[in-house]
């Protein structure tokens, strides 16, 4: 086996790892009620999109593989229906990926600055106005990346990437310390509604600081690479294999993000722990007889019946 099949596999089992990953993000994240609607939509976006980013990797790498041998893309994969729609959920999971995370501290900053009106029924309408124009932003993205093609058209979508992740880092940075001072800073002078979004806020930043800096440096990582490859410092002639490592590392990025999200995140940690605690503790009668915690309505009163009888 050489070096190029060890890496397809493994690409294979990170997958693996990413898409169990994924789930339990959407399950402990996206459907936690802990978190607000907004944040909830956002992370659907991200949940989805790495999701997509995931399977259309895999699925264009075994279509390659059982079809031409090969562990690279070529152009007779392409000529595939499957492998061609693969190839648009691609470039669709990697853009959505970078702006639902923006879009996540983004709407963070909102909640520490801007309190009242996160609260109002125009922020609403205003929120709206903003996931309509993610969509929009992605359209011009899947042309550049699959319509036009050109160089300029790659590095400038490459680019434009790398920007969105650099700005929710930086907002991120900024949100981290802000959240924090502002809680302290208006004890007494908020009401408690919006005392509790401005530590929802410095809780979310803490759990997404290691997720969004793992992305944006392999996402900045593969910026550069992608420069060197333009400028001929990596040589056109390893360009299916530049392609490949391309598409594993976005695999890494997509799995590492809500690993190190869930392991962040305080308040998740908490309710996993707190749940296995409760799992493993039971509580009996003094004549050793085990006591059902949660018990329906006919358990009761059959438990009730046995005490009185």
């Amino acid at each position: 086996m050489n070096i190029w099949a060890i890496i397809v596999f493994t690409d294979y089992a990170i997958a693996a790892i990413g898409v169990i990953a994924n789930l339990l993000y959407f399950k402990l994240v996206v459907l936690n009620k802990y978190f607000d609607g907004y944040c909830r939509i956002t992370s659907f976006i991200i949940s989805v999109s790495m999701f997509l980013v995931i399977v259309s990797q895999v699925i264009s790498s075994v279509i390659c593989l059982t079809q031409d041998g090969t562990y690279f893309s070529s152009a007779h994969c392409g000529e595939t229906d499957l492998y061609y729609f693969m190839g648009y959920l691609a470039p669709i999971g990697e853009f959505s990926t970078s702006a639902g995370i923006f879009i996540l501290v983004f709407e963070r900053y909102a909640s520490v600055y801007f309190p009242s009106f996160r609260l109002s029924s125009a922020y609403k309408i205003w929120f709206l106005q903003i996931i309509l124009i993610h969509f929009g932003a992605l359209c011009v993205f899947v042309y550049l990346q699959k319509i036009d093609k050109s160089a300029f058209a790659l590095l400038s979508s490459v680019f434009a990437v790398s920007v969105i992740y650099l700005s929710s880092f930086l907002l991120e940075i900024f949100l981290y310390f802000s959240a924090k001072n502002r809680y302290y800073k208006t004890i007494g002078q908020m009401c408690l509604t919006k005392r509790y979004m401005l530590s929802e806020s410095f809780e979310l930043c803490q759990s997404s600081f290691n997720a969004i800096l793992c992305a944006l440096l392999i996402n900045t990582l593969l910026f550069v690479s992608f420069w060197l490859f333009v400028l001929n410092i990596i040589p056109f002639g390893v360009i299916y294999q530049f392609f490949l490592i391309y598409g594993v590392m976005k695999v890494v990025s997509a799995t590492l993000f809500p690993i190190l999200f869930i392991y962040g995140s305080k308040s998740i940690r908490k309710k996993i722990l707190t749940r296995s605690k409760i799992k493993s503790t039971e509580v009996r009668k003094l004549d050793g007889n085990k006591i059902i915690l949660s018990q329906t309505q006919e358990e009761y009163f059959k438990e009730l019946q046995n005490t009185w009888s």
